[in-house]
């Protein structure tokens, strides 16, 4: 396995060879900044990435495929880098066609794609998931659970509408957990928010005394009614789920979703059940950014109006979805292998 550090170049970058598959590896790096790097040069035959394809013409010549392994985030590598000005890296990529191949969390296929679901392994990312209990809760203390970690430019217009509309009342909710100082649209308005203080006394719950464990957040879901998931991509050309929606699936949670539009139909695709029995989830449709984060917002509104027993109603004749969803979850790679095909190079 390579060991990729800050000071990797392209000129010291090693792939891994597998000849039983006829593949050449390489590993994540550093969200493939490296391979951006190698288009600096005005021209692509004279540029660095395109000479370091060049050394392995003899392997594609054989049929071996160049797989970079990125399969964390759910952007492709024009998401890093677009165009030094001249060309693009799908530019220089086009003159290995079809050898070259990028493996991410997209769950869309493209030319140089290849899905892999990583996030949908919740023994990875939720490894005590098969041993909870998870029952019908009697009370809620909040309406939602709604987490921002980092305060990306298409969560901080979701958020200015929660607060316009008074609706973080309604929440548990996290907001700029890594005290990041500057970042698109902040405003006096945004307040610092750590989940485990989101209410009074919160961070005491599961016995601990300052933090709380974020892996599992488990106290979290079983005191909200539902989440509000605001994922870490709303492009159109990307469908991406991370831990979060995972998250919500194993602790039987019902969501609203705020991510690319045709997400609910992806999910529906892989055999999970949504809630449009219960609530208008048309919003998935909607391309526009602003009208769709206003028909989240009505949707949110809406439930924000619905009290405790009527929640635990609606809870109860979710719960058979809500224990298919969980269940799919465990099946996932076994039922559609072909988005893990490449699990192992995690290893």
């Amino acid at each position: 396995m390579n060991i990729v550090t800050n000071k990797t170049t392209l000129k010291t970058v090693i792939p891994i060879i597998d000849d039983d598959k006829k593949l050449i590896i390489l590993k994540q790096l550093n969200h493939c900044v490296v391979l951006s790097h190698g288009i600096s040069s005005k021209s692509i035959e004279t540029s660095l990435l395109y000479n370091f394809l060049n050394k392995y013409q003899p392997y594609f010549k054989k049929g071996y495929t160049m797989i970079i392994f990125n399969p964390t985030e759910g952007h492709n590598l024009d998401k890093v880098v677009i165009s030094n000005g001249e060309y693009t890296l799908y530019d220089v990529f086009d003159k290995f066609y079809p050898h070259v191949k990028i493996i991410s969390s997209n769950l869309l296929d493209t030319k140089y794609n290849i899905p892999y679901a990583l996030w949908f392994e919740p023994h990875l990312i939720y490894p005590t998931i098969h041993s909870s209990n998870i029952s019908i809760p009697k009370n809620y203390s909040k309406h939602f659970l709604y987490q921002n970690r980092i305060p990306k430019l298409e969560r901080t217009y979701l958020y200015n509408k929660m607060i316009e509309n008074n609706l973080l009342d309604y929440c548990m909710y996290s907001w700029n957990v890594e005290n990041i100082k500057k970042y698109p649209g902040r405003n006096p308005n945004h307040k610092n928010m750590l989940l485990e203080t989101s209410i009074a006394n919160y961070n005491k719950i599961d016995n601990h005394t300052e933090f709380i464990d974020m892996s599992s957040l488990n106290s979290f879901y079983k005191n909200t009614f539902c989440s509000i998931l605001v994922e870490s991509e709303i492009d159109e050309d990307i469908i991406f789920f991370t831990e979060k929606t995972t998250k919500a699936i194993a602790n039987k949670h019902p969501f609203i979703f705020f991510n690319s539009p045709y997400s609910i139909k992806k999910l529906k695709e892989f055999g999970f059940k949504t809630f449009d029995k219960w609530w208008d989830e048309s919003y998935d449709t909607i391309s526009d950014i602003n009208e769709r984060i206003g028909k989240i917002i009505e949707l949110i509104t809406q439930l924000s109006k619905k009290n405790n027993n009527e929640l635990i109603q609606i809870r109860k004749e979710m719960d058979a979805i809500l224990t298919h969803n969980r269940n799919n979850l465990f099946f996932l790679k076994d039922n559609y292998p072909n988005y893990f095909k490449y699990s192992y190079l995690l290893a």
